[in-house]
């Protein structure tokens, strides 16, 4: 059974801002002896990338994350989306807000698979050298599984002059 839903969140931090509006799809996956046999424990992130994999600030990147279930039981699921922006020093670069976790319903058939994005705004003003981002499979206060993606930033060099 395919099952889609649509969230979205937007963050706003004066004069910077950052969207996220994540599109999932749930889906059955491949017979159980197919999946089982490559997959280990309740739930496994097969892919969590950035397309395009770096940005301008200004710019959207999407991050693009796949996972599965490894057992022949229906599971629910909380995708929990956390990122921050990464300078050279600790903190949040100048001209960046700090994102907020954005928890997403992830219902997984048994054997079944799961697909998600979220695009990301890299502010204007940011200055950070990447956007980290971690995804986490939570069932009963327990973290199934995670996976982290950067995107990064590329600073254009500004014109002397």
């Amino acid at each position: 059974m395919l099952r889609r839903s649509l969230l979205v969140a937007a963050l706003a931090l004066a004069p910077a801002a950052l969207a996220a509006a994540p599109v999932a799809v749930a889906a059955a996956g491949g017979p159980p002896s197919r999946a089982s046999a490559s997959c280990s424990g309740e739930i496994q992130v097969t892919r969590l990338a950035f397309t395009p994999p770096a940005v301008p600030p200004g710019q959207t990147g999407t991050a693009n994350l796949a996972a599965r279930n490894c057992t022949g039981t229906s599971q629910q699921t909380t995708a929990v989306w956390l990122g921050r922006f990464v300078g050279p020093s600790g903190g949040i670069p100048p001209g960046c807000p700090a994102i907020d976790p954005l928890p997403q319903s992830a219902s997984f058939a048994p054997h079944g698979a799961f697909r998600s994005s979220v695009g990301y705004l890299v502010p204007p003003t940011c200055t950070a050298s990447k956007l980290q981002i971690t995804v986490e499979f939570e069932q009963d206060g327990t973290v199934l599984a995670q996976r982290t993606a950067d995107l990064a930033i590329i600073i254009q060099p500004t014109a002397a002059g």
